[in-house]
């Protein structure tokens, strides 16, 4: 580019300057100036005058050169710019036929720039968009604005381009269109690009759609962008409902977490693609599972664009595989099982893993009812209410029906019962019931239909799918299998009558684990049994031993009275030996009584001495961190029990108050009353009825117990201790006896509260006859002959000092086979035998029995400490008159002599 010339600076008296130019002008056009201004003296005015307007004439000249150099170059500046251009230019008339291009649309039209002047336009735009042309090029002349249009074009050796024309309009001075500029830039490289482009997105929207697998597009922020058919069909889902919805919207609760971690991952670099397996909620509700594989799309620089996920439907496959795990996983626990509890356990827990449902439970037959033996996922509100299945009236008595069967509420027992209609679309033939909308089921269905009074708990709690599935064992319904979740659409048919199958397998294994457990139990029982039998007869033979020692010890203090005749010191003394010797012979009878061994019956009792007798037996096995307080009544209290009954209730509920406080020690108190139950009251109890009551109360404040297990205390083998420290019987069998006995039991109890149990039992009103201890009376003698036998040689001679001192005539024998010499010798010289039992060399049975077959009218008294082969019944149906136990106090004895002499019964 040429360099503008430099201008000459203009004189600093400038004005002036002017003013000649002006004057030199004007002689220059013929104006001369005043005549008077050309004196001599304004020549040198003049000269600078016009050496001023020459300076200026010199800028004026530099000024054109300099101007006409600035237009040649910028003409040659336009020029460079014109027809090197990048784009092509072309001017055109009106219609549309060129006047003027450059060399780049010369090139782009493949013909010389002067031949391409005078030549329609239009002969180099394809046939095919001629009239797009047209209409373009009106469009531009009429609204007189910016106009552009892509043409396919063709050169002028007939190879095709694709162009981008815009025109605007060309205004002359006066502002008349007098045709249209257009500038043409060749796409034909984008054109292809573009075709390539969308021939590839077709190419992936067509393998996108008719993928043989669900196909999605997600946002870096785990929302569906796109969605084929195959993904829509898996979820259930249109297109519209999918677009927009995250990830995790259908995951299943237990894998929600896979799709958001591969994408936390991925976004920071660690991965870049993921397979893996999922579970997914299908629209209807029920789970199904696809197997993942997903990619992160970057751009050319490496930005994360978005994911490409791939879902195979693999629920079928699934479904085979949760089938078979299960099946295995039941088999190894039907066959490794330690017990039913952890059979049952182990079932449930592969039942809900594998499924994924919320909630499962099983019950098993208990009597008559059929309680929750476990569950898995319910809570404990829920499986506190639903526990039991038996009708109960407003008395509390259950409801059975006309064949003496209990009634049993709920779905539950209509399935336990048989009682399933396979016609009703919720039954199945194997006789489940299932259901996977139970709001729809119990909208649209009345409890005729259903078969049932439905209590709709499992509705209530949000539960919409339910399976009923009965276990079965040698042709009878032992339980049932209950499947619960919150989701809809959660079984199938197919899927039912799976767990029918299964159910019948369950069944077989937990009923022989019953029997297995009954077995032991029975067996546990039965050596229990003979251990008590061992221990019966230990202590037979201790009591035996024990009374013999105490009859000789009362003997001879009886006999030491009758020769200290009226009253001092020493008769008082000996007066409290007989004291304790009658309470040494009545803890004798208790120990019989507890080792099962002396006869229980129900008499009138007097409560009061009975719970202080067990007391005294259990301070010893307490430790001396509790205190025992007592508050029982001076008066009697009696009631219409067994002693050992009455022994066991005490001994049973103040053990457990004990233990209750075993670790921290507290107070056990025991509490004796006597109240007046009216019908209100009674109500709360199942059994009782209004009446007067004997109340035992036994309360702690140890550890207290849970709502959830006073409910279930008095169920059998039912027991918080661990291993070893409880058989679960205790309060079931406090239970049964008060309930023989016409009571009730009550327990309060909240933990770390303590516990309070309450036994009720009728007051008996009739009077009771008590044993007074008898210490010496004088009682009826007599003068008859007496034959007398016992081994002991010391209670022989007691014995014989007692009754010569009543007056009878006495031969005592320390040998059974001497005594029986003696009376063959002559049986008529005696009028009563009084014999021991167990002597060495025959017992007291036999010796009567041989002496009867003597002398058949011969009254006989045997006398013993213990005996499990003879009681009152058989002693009578040998021919004995009386049987008396060890050891006797003369009072008693004389009245049994006067009594069997006397032919008395």
């Amino acid at each position: 580019m040429k360099r503008a010339p430099t201008m000459k600076k203009p004189p600093e008296n400038h004005a002036k300057s002017q003013e000649l130019r002006k004057r030199a002008e004007n002689r220059l056009r013929g104006n001369p100036p005043d005549d008077s201004e050309l004196r001599p003296e304004n020549f040198p005015d003049v000269l600078q005058e016009l050496r001023v307007y020459q300076v200026e004439l010199e800028i004026q000249n530099e000024e054109l050169r300099r101007t006409r150099e600035e237009l040649e170059e910028s003409r040659d500046l336009y020029f460079d710019l014109y027809d090197l251009a990048p784009v092509g230019y072309l001017n055109l008339d009106e219609h549309g036929i060129i006047r003027r291009a450059n060399l780049t649309a010369a090139a782009m039209l493949g013909k010389p720039r002067h031949e391409l002047v005078k030549r329609g336009l239009s002969r180099f735009i394809d046939k095919e968009h001629h009239s797009r042309f047209a209409a373009f090029r009106k469009r531009a002349l009429e609204e007189g604005s910016d106009q552009h249009c892509e043409l396919a074009m063709i050169r002028a050796d007939a190879e095709p381009f694709h162009a981008l024309l815009t025109v605007i309009p060309d205004n002359d001075a006066g502002g008349r269109l007098q045709g249209l500029r257009a500038v043409i830039v060749d796409i034909t490289e984008r054109k292809n690009s573009e075709a390539a482009l969308a021939e590839s997105e077709e190419k992936f929207r067509l393998a996108f759609e008719n993928a043989s697998v669900g196909a999605c597009l997600v946002s870096l922020d785990g929302h569906l962008l796109k969605a084929n058919q195959r993904l829509c069909n898996f979820f259930g889902c249109s297109e519209q409902e999918l677009i927009g919805r995250s990830v995790d919207q259908f995951s299943h609760r237990d894998d929600a977490e896979l799709s958001p971690e591969f994408i936390r991952r991925s976004l920071t670099g660690e991965v870049s693609d993921a397979f893996f397996e999922k579970r997914y909620f299908h629209k209807q509700g029920h789970i199904i599972y696809g197997q993942v594989s997903s990619s992160l799309v970057r751009d050319p620089q490496g930005n994360p664009l978005y994911f490409i996920s791939h879902v195979q439907d693999i629920t079928g496959r699934k479904l085979v595989e949760q089938r078979q795990a299960l099946n295995a996983q039941v088999m190894k626990y039907l066959n490794e099982a330690s017990g039913v509890d952890a059979l049952v356990r182990d079932i449930l827990l592969a039942v809900k893993k594998e499924t994924g449902l919320e909630a499962v439970g099983i019950r098993l037959k208990d009597g008559e009812d059929y309680p929750y033996y476990t569950t898995n996922g319910f809570s404990d509100d829920f499986v506190e209410s639903e526990r039991y299945l038996c009708s109960r009236d407003d008395s509390g008595e259950l409801i059975r029906d006309d064949q003496g069967k209990v009634c049993l509420e709920c779905m539950c027992g209509n399935v336990i019962r048989g009682r399933t209609d396979s016609q009703l679309p919720f039954f199945t033939a194997g006789g489940s019931f299932w259901t996977n909308c139970t709001t729809d089921l119990l909208a649209s269905t009345s409890e005729v239909d259903l078969q049932v009074r439905t209590r709709n708990r499992c509705n209530t709690e949000g539960y919409e799918s339910v399976a009923l599935i009965p276990l079965r064992s040698k042709g009878e319904i032992i339980g049932l299998l209950q499947l619960n979740d919150s989701h809809k659409n959660r079984f199938t048919l197919d899927q039912v009558e799976f767990f029918e199958g299964l159910g019948y397998s369950i069944g077989v294994a937990i009923d022989r684990w019953l029997a297995e457990r009954e077995k032991s139990r029975l067996a546990e029982q039965l050596r229990q049994s003979q251990k008590m039998e061992a221990v019966g007869t230990l202590a037979g033979g201790i009591a035996h031993d024990f009374n013999n020692i105490l009859a000789a010890m009362m003997g001879y203090t009886e006999l030491a009275l009758d020769d200290l005749e009226g009253t001092g010191p020493v008769v008082e003394k000996l007066c409290q030996v007989l004291i304790a010797g009658n309470r040494a012979v009545e803890l004798v009878r208790q120990i019989l009584h507890f080792s099962r061994i002396g006869e229980q019956e129900d008499r009138p009792l007097d409560l009061p001495p009975l719970i202080r007798e067990s007391l005294k037996l259990l301070r010893a096995s307490l430790p001396a961190t509790i205190e025992i307080q007592t508050d029982l009544p001076k008066g009697k209290c009696q009631v219409q029990a067994d002693p050992v009954h009455i022994h066991q209730i005490v001994m049973n509920l103040c053990t457990n108050a004990a233990q209750a406080m075993a670790e921290a020690g507290g107070v056990l108190a025991i509490e004796l009353s006597t109240i007046h139950m009216d019908e209100d009251t009674v109500k709360t109890f199942a059994t009782l009825k209004a009446g007067k009551y004997h109340r035992l109360t036994v309360s702690d404040n140890g550890i207290g117990m849970t709502k959830g297990v006073v409910d279930r205390v008095f169920e059998p083998f039912f027991t918080t201790k661990e291993t070893g420290k409880g058989t679960g019987m205790g309060m079931a069998v406090v239970h049964g006896i008060v309930r023989e006995h016409g009571g009730d039991i009550s327990i309060y109890s909240e933990p770390g509260q303590g516990t309070t149990v309450n036994v009720y039992l009728p007051v008996l009103e009739t009077e009771l006859v008590t044993d007074e201890t008898e210490i010496h009376l004088p009682v009826v003698g007599g003068t008859e002959r007496i034959l007398l036998v016992d081994d002991e040689k010391a209670l022989a001679e007691i014995g014989l000092r007692a009754l010569k001192y009543l007056g009878y005539a006495v031969t005592a024998f320390t040998s059974s086979r001497e005594a029986l010499e003696r009376f063959r010798a002559g049986p008529d010289d005696f009028d009563l035998v009084i014999t021991d039992y167990t002597m060495p060399e025959m017992t007291g049975a036999k010796l009567s029995q041989k002496i009867l077959a003597l002398r058949p009218d011969t009254p006989i008294i045997i006398c013993t400490g213990f005996s499990q082969q003879l009681d009152d019944e058989k002693a009578k149906a040998l021919g004995i008159r009386k049987l008396l136990m060890k050891p006797l106090s003369r009072g008693t004895l004389a009245r049994a002599v006067r009594e069997a002499l006397d032919g008395k019964d």
